[in-house]
């Protein structure tokens, strides 16, 4: 397992050299772009947190040991499909960014939390519905025109007129 750490650390140097543990936090760098070399490590946790990144590398995908994914506060404007390769995300955690648009794939994860407010979303996909694992749901800050009237909560229905975020119980 390994813990990367390149919190004020050029984004020019050695990051496998400071590998430890499972997780890894490269917040409040000013990358524009992950370094690649990431997605080729047993991440559990990857934190890039607080950044200037505009998307996600495609390779993303190759990170299968990912539990949590923390991009928030950053400038991306798409999540490439490849998230949906994921498979043992519990949480992820893209707040604040320019997204317009969630992906379908994200549905086929195991996501437990699931944080998008403060960005740009107009539409919630109804196949989100089916997110079964899901417990938060926080959505708050997006100009959604359309959302779904209801978001399954197990046996009750929660509007997401009545709540900025929707939980479950």
């Amino acid at each position: 397992m390994y813990v990367i750490c390149i919190y004020k650390m050029k984004v020019h140097e050695n990051i496998p050299g400071n590998v430890k543990q499972g997780s890894g936090c490269c917040c409040r760098n000013q990358l524009s772009a992950l370094p690649a070399c990431l997605c080729g490590l047993p991440l559990k946790v990857l934190i890039a947190s607080n950044n200037k990144l505009g998307s996600l590398p495609e390779e993303i995908g190759q990170l299968k040991q990912l539990m949590e994914l923390d991009v928030s506060c950053n400038e991306i404007t798409a999540l490439p499909q490849q998230i949906g390769q994921l498979k043992s995300l519990r949480e992820l955690n893209v707040r604040r960014n320019y997204l317009k648009v969630l992906p379908q794939e994200l549905v086929d994860l195991p996501l437990v939390k699931f944080d998008f407010s403060c960005n740009k979303v107009l539409v919630i996909p109804i196949c989100f519905r089916e997110m079964k694992q899901l417990q938060v749901l926080l959505l708050e800050n997006n100009p959604l025109q359309s959302p779904p009237a209801q978001v399954r909560d197990g046996s009750k229905a929660v509007s997401s007129r009545d709540t900025p975020s929707l939980v479950r119980a």
